[in-house]
């Protein structure tokens, strides 16, 4: 019994003696990989916080130097898509549309791809006919999918396009944002006769009491007075409240990222106001 615990004494010590380097390599190797590791880390943190600080104090070619050095380390969908907010800020776009349509499986990296051919004019679009042959900007946009269009992008159709009158109307019962009201009350100021004509006999929601095109006038006449120099539509990346309807977000480079802001308590913006 003690010959054969001697015997595996020796084998083993003779094991560790004879391979004991690799264990040694193969420790030092993962140690350095670590190291490796941990210094990839905190330069792309420090590349990160720098951009930052740049895009921050409106230094925006600066941070964006950092923001390529960031994604050519990370080659992530995120930095990618921080870089072409602050391209399309400083009007990029040919930049945008080379690294936008690298990251297209990325949905918010598709649709600044799509927008980037939109404003380069280009024919070519691969990839995104599908998912946007209904948005009013597409170049062969189908005046016939109106409603797909101001159901799925109506921000966008609303600034873009000039809408039938009773697709306005629907658009504006259905939700009477500050967008969608300073649209209609525009139309109607415009065209008062006409538009009481095509509205009068349709279904109309509570909030709006006419009875005749006088008082249409008058309730388009006071929602544009409310309206007046209001914020119309909220950015849902940065959230600032913006006034304008174009489509780029001037604080934080987010295109298309809205969400409308309600008008006032509706009880109050009839004509009886």
């Amino acid at each position: 019994m003690w010959f054969f615990l001697l015997l595996l004494g020796g084998y083993v010590l003779y094991a560790y003696k004879k391979y004991s380097h690799l264990f040694s390599f193969n420790t030092s190797v993962l140690f350095d990989q670590s190291l490796l590791k941990q210094k990839k880390t905190d330069q792309t943190v420090q590349l990160s916080q720098k951009a930052k600080q740049y895009e921050q104090a409106h230094l925006y070619s600066e941070a964006s130097t950092y923001y390529r050095q960031l994604l050519l380390k990370t080659q992530n969908p995120n930095d990618a898509y921080n870089l072409c907010k602050l391209l399309t800020r400083t009007g990029k776009w040919e930049e945008v549309h080379e690294i936008s349509q690298i990251f297209q499986y990325d949905s918010r990296m598709l649709h600044l791809y799509f927008h980037s051919v939109v404003m380069l004019n280009k024919k070519e679009m691969p990839g995104i006919d599908v998912e946007y042959k209904h948005h009013p900007l597409h170049p062969q946009f189908d005046t016939q999918e109106i409603k797909a269009a101001v159901s799925r992008w109506p921000v966008a159709s609303l600034s873009k396009l000039k809408l039938p009158i009773n697709t306005l109307f629907e658009m504006v019962c259905q939700k009477p944002s500050r967008l969608r009201m300073q649209m209609f009350c525009h139309y109607v100021l415009e065209a008062t006769a006409d538009v009481y004509h095509h509205i009068k006999d349709l279904p109309h929601p509570d909030w709006l009491d006419i009875n005749s095109a006088s008082d249409l006038y008058q309730f388009a006449n006071i929602n544009t007075l409310l309206l007046k120099r209001s914020f119309l539509i909220t950015c849902t990346e940065c959230h600032h409240k913006l006034a304008t309807t174009e489509l780029i977000c001037h604080y934080c480079g987010a295109v298309e990222s809205f969400s409308e802001i309600p008008h006032v308590d509706k009880t109050i913006i009839g004509a009886q106001v």
